[in-house]
């Protein structure tokens, strides 16, 4: 392939890769590297991309974090998806700086799961479970003691 059609093929792969799914302009440069263009090709498809309004990292962020938070995910899980995602950290900041409190979620959780709010290892499971999700112990504390006090269950 000579020199003058490689960009335009990098150009023509990348289409074809969005229109599989969505991605952020950092995931659509590593599959550009490894279908073998090179890291021009690769960030010059990548920006042509950007200019089609094909690739916007964060409109993509703000789409998988409001997954991400429907499926019961605090902060702190989110922030490392999109990061696996390869999002930037400015776009990140940004879109958690967005996102509710997690106030509703970590209470919605603990209404399901927790039974007998004076069972210390039941307490115990729910917490680890929620900070599995992502949530702060913070954030975690100050609802379960909300929930108790107010006796919820």
């Amino acid at each position: 392939m000579s020199y003058e059609t490689r960009p335009d093929a990098a150009v023509s792969k990348a289409a074809e890769i969005l229109g599989r799914r969505a991605m952020s302009r950092g995931e659509l440069v590593e599959k550009l590297l490894n279908y073998g263009f090179s890291e021009d090709e690769a960030s010059r498809a990548a920006d042509r991309m950007e200019e089609l309004s094909a690739v916007d990292d964060f409109e993509y962020a703000r789409t998988c974090a409001g997954y991400y938070i429907a499926r019961g995910m605090g902060k702190r899980r989110i922030r490392e998806e999109l990061r696996r995602r390869k999002i930037p950290p400015e776009i990140i900041d940004g879109v958690l700086d967005d996102l509710p409190g997690p106030d509703g979620s970590i209470e919605e959780y603990i209404r399901r799961k927790l039974k007998d709010p004076s069972d210390k290892a039941e307490k115990r499971r729910v917490v680890n479970a929620l900070l599995r999700r992502g949530f702060d112990y913070e954030d975690i504390n100050r609802v379960i003691r909300r929930f108790i006090s107010e006796d919820y269950y």
